[in-house]
């Protein structure tokens, strides 16, 4: 498990926070799309077995191109943006393997935090987390990505 988003699987198995009441178990088969981009967003996922894609759909050209972005795996979370904006989808996920996720409602999930802000907390401060060690990797990528541009600009 990754130890990131602890606190999300403790509420999981948490007696007030109740599979299919609040929160969906779904099974997904390989390269079954669990999203689109811009679809609306109003539930966050964590991967409880298995591991997806993150791609985005981009127009060049009239041509659409799909590119990975990231591979989500078990323990981790994606999705989580709709708890702190209401904007469409940003990418397209995709099953990378047959997968088992939890799916979460971010209305039942906030109205969860406001009832148990302790718990929210731990769940909140977890989520954080794992949003800033994706910046962290983005802006690496980021950073290479220019630091290429600039060494093909000077052959």
């Amino acid at each position: 498990r990754n130890k990131m988003n602890q606190g999300l699987f403790d509420l999981l198995s948490d007696a007030d926070f109740v599979v299919e009441k609040s929160w969906i178990r779904t099974n997904y088969l390989e390269q079954e799309i669990v999203f689109k981009q811009g679809e609306d967003a109003e539930s966050l996922f964590l991967v409880l077995e298995g591991s997806v894609n993150v791609q985005s759909d981009a127009d060049q050209n009239d041509q659409n191109i799909n590119s990975k972005v990231a591979c989500i795996e078990k323990g981790e979370v994606f999705g989580e943006f709709c708890l702190f904006e209401n904007l469409p989808r940003e990418f397209t996920v995709i099953a990378d393997k047959s997968c088992c996720l939890a799916e979460i409602n971010r209305d039942i999930l906030l109205q969860f935090f406001e009832q148990h802000p302790e718990r929210g907390y731990k769940v909140m401060a977890d989520l954080l987390g794992a949003v800033v060690k994706r910046l962290r990797k983005s802006n690496k990528r980021t950073l290479s990505l220019l630091s290429w541009g600039m060494k093909s600009r000077t052959l």
